[in-house]
């Protein structure tokens, strides 16, 4: 590590990271931790299925943050509530809103009213090709 522009370090002085740096093998882990600690804080309980998943439930108002690297998935009926939430998940990190979830990986995304939708028809098609397959 090169000491920050001002800093004068002599020989055999040691600098103490008091965060970790992006892209060190324990940022993505040092990241994790932050996250589960903030929705833990806001009453969210961790699916035991999918540790990527946290729920909580507040009078037949459900819902759902779902991670993924550095993207984070937010579904509750309730368009306040889930304002809410974007705010203070915002203030804690350093982040901005994607708008409507439409695609999450290869996976397209249709909502209905009360229903959604999930194909992967696009990534078949492209690997389909890629085969040579596509007829």
């Amino acid at each position: 590590m090169i000491p920050p522009e001002g800093l004068t370090v002599g020989p055999n002085i040691v600098c103490k990271l008091h965060t970790t740096l992006y892209g060190l093998k324990q940022d993505p882990r040092e990241w994790n931790k932050s996250y589960d600690n903030f929705a833990k804080t806001l009453g969210f309980v961790q699916s035991t299925a999918d540790r990527c998943l946290y729920v909580r439930d507040v009078s037949k108002n459900t819902f759902y943050l779902f991670i993924f690297v550095g993207d984070i998935i937010l579904v509750n009926s309730s368009l306040t509530d889930l304002q809410e939430l974007k705010k203070s998940l915002m203030c804690t990190f350093k982040m901005r809103d994607s708008g409507v979830l439409n695609y999450f990986l290869v996976i397209k995304i249709r909502r209905s009213h009360r229903e959604f939708f999930i194909n992967q028809g696009s990534y078949l098609r492209k690997l389909l090709s890629k085969l040579k397959m596509g007829n």
